[in-house]
């Protein structure tokens, strides 16, 4: 829930400043792997 509330966040500060999104989805994908597999 954390991580994707970030993901949504990091998501739309990028598109505010204008910053390819391409190149914070690959981040934030890992990190959501990452979050998913600790939960189990």
């Amino acid at each position: 829930r954390l991580a994707a509330d970030q993901g949504a966040l990091a998501l739309a500060l990028c598109d505010g400043l204008g910053v390819p999104e391409h190149l914070i989805r690959a981040p934030i994908a890992k990190d959501w792997r990452t979050a998913f597999a600790y939960r189990g």
